[in-house]
């Protein structure tokens, strides 16, 4: 922490489990574009049934589901989604239905072998 006060670095504490819900790509790009991998190599599965999928074909789909995925828009969108400026935009995201109460156990009327 303190190497990174003299170089002038801001660390920022998240709350546990929080990550998935501050990550600015994980929340509007990688979803779609994980999408889009995948319907391209089903397509190319389809297409080369007996062939395995060679790593020019693999860059090819990873290409052309980029060019879909990851648009300025919804990058934008995603950094305003986990804005660490205005927490209350994640906090509100955030909130868990409550958790329902766990009933008490019911009282038996059987009594068993006393040891």
């Amino acid at each position: 922490m303190a190497t990174a006060w003299l170089n002038k670095v801001q660390l920022v504490y998240l709350p546990a489990h929080t990550s998935y819900k501050t990550q600015p790509l994980d929340h509007s790009v990688f979803s779609a574009l994980k999408n889009y991998f995948r319907q391209a190599t089903k397509a190319l599965a389809s297409f080369t049934a007996s062939a395995a999928v060679n790593k020019r074909r693999f860059l090819y789909c990873y290409r052309d589901a980029s060019r879909l995925g990851m648009s300025a828009r919804d990058i934008i969108s995603g950094f305003r989604n986990t804005d660490p400026e205005a927490p209350i935009t994640v906090l509100e995201s955030q909130a868990l239905p409550a958790r329902p109460e766990t009933p008490p156990p019911k009282p038996t009327t059987e009594q068993g072998p006393r040891c």
